[in-house]
């Protein structure tokens, strides 16, 4: 433990109530994140997915959520659940961007203001929370333990949504939509953005599950379908714009 002072130092300084989590399951989250630092550190990696539930519950007793957090605000895009192309989407929208962006599944829509709620265990990056509760600590939806990141992101008038997706031959493709993050607390045990989009939340999700996306989508600040576009076309991708 005594190896861990930065990382506790950084993570107490950081991250809104993590008095209120086990010390143990603090301890243990420090040793993943100077792990995890150190292997970046050491292998010069810009990207990284990271297997998370149930491994990190049942053989190590911590998630890694808070982990991944820390990652994406010291500008490493790390994204969970295994997804590479995830990982690789979130990197380029850091890229474009040039601030962490949120990481997460559409898990509901509001027809009335044409809005999608982007929603995640709790590995969105700190820097995102709102500034009225700041980086709140929470536990694991699914497995109740803790340290995982509970709060709802910060407005911004624009937002692209996008992702690095595979076509069934696998050939590659790109989603992406532009609209606007609007100023709404948490949606659900989690982290959370809402997103209102331009063209009809309905249709987008409906088309979007008939062409077959995978789950998460990366939100970025700023308007950059454009730079995908020119992207998409420099490497011969399919181009899906909603």
């Amino acid at each position: 433990e005594e190896e861990l002072a930065e990382e506790l130092a950084e993570a107490r300084k950081t991250i809104v109530g993590l008095d209120t989590i086990p010390a143990n399951n603090v301890v243990n989250f420090a040793r993943l994140y100077k792990a995890y630092k150190s292997y970046v550190g050491e292998n010069h990696i810009g990207a990284l997915c990271s297997r998370c539930w149930p491994d990190f519950f049942t053989a190590f007793g911590t998630p890694v959520c808070a982990v991944l957090s820390m990652l994406n605000d010291d500008g490493v895009a790390a994204a969970c659940e295994a997804d590479i192309y995830g990982a690789l989407s979130m990197w380029i929208g850091m890229r474009l961007s040039g601030s962490p962006v949120f990481f997460g599944d559409p898990v509901s829509l509001d027809e009335g203001e044409s809005s999608i709620t982007f929603w995640h265990c709790g590995a969105a990056a700190c820097s995102l929370a709102r500034r009225d509760t700041g980086a709140q600590v929470g536990v694991h939806p699914n497995r109740k333990i803790g340290p995982a990141m509970d709060f709802g992101c910060e407005a911004f008038k624009e937002a692209t949504v996008f992702r690095v997706g595979r076509e069934p031959d696998g050939s590659f493709r790109f989603f992406m939509l532009e609209g606007e993050a609007l100023d709404k607390p948490k949606q659900f045990t989690g982290t959370s953005v809402v997103v209102r989009t331009e063209t009809p939340s309905r249709e987008v999700v409906e088309e979007s599950v008939l062409d077959g996306f995978e789950p998460h989508f990366v939100v970025m600040k700023g308007r950059h379908a454009g730079e995908l576009e020119c992207l998409a076309r420099m490497l011969g991708f399919e181009i899906y714009r909603y």
